[in-house]
């Protein structure tokens, strides 16, 4: 007769703290593609603010901005449900506040403002057709799927 696993003491990220894991879902995961690049879909034209840090140091209408980057993508190999884990970029901080008195550059390129850019999973639809392909992605996931995939990340991430 098997006994039940007993709670062992693990340091989790107090954030992940109480959520419900689905074990079954969490055994199948696996990151297929680690690479950090511009997400496809998340490339817009720069609407004139000078905030905004290109290359150039110029920041010209002409330019295109990354709104988010790829940070990794999950497969779950039973069902080969994709999932693809993202950040917005300090540009998309920089659009989001459009108010350049109450969010000026030095605030805005504060480390701890850096702190602020949004992590979001989304499940994959189908394979991006281009760089302004905007469509490949599904919309916001169940919460024990993300909260899953979120502890599936944590554990990668400090083991």
């Amino acid at each position: 007769m098997s006994r039940p696993m007993q709670n062992q003491e693990v340091k989790i990220n107090p954030l992940l703290a109480g959520r419900k894991i689905d074990q079954e879902f969490l055994s199948q995961l696996e990151i297929t593609d680690e690479r950090q690049y511009a997400m496809p879909g998340a490339i817009c034209k720069n609407p004139g603010d000078p905030r905004i840090n290109l290359s150039s140091n110029v920041a010209r209408t002409s330019d295109e901005l990354v709104l988010a980057e790829h940070l990794a993508t999950i497969r779950h190999k039973s069902s080969a449900r994709v999932f693809v884990v993202y950040r917005d970029t300090v540009d998309a901080l920089f659009l989001e506040s459009q108010d350049t008195k109450k969010y000026p550059k030095w605030l805005m390129d504060d480390p701890r403002k850096q702190n602020e850019r949004s992590i979001r999973i989304n499940e994959m639809l189908r394979a991006p057709e281009g760089r302004y392909d905007r469509s490949w992605l599904g919309g916001d996931l169940d919460d024990k799927t993300y909260d899953t995939l979120a502890y599936f990340l944590y554990q990668h991430r400090t083991s």
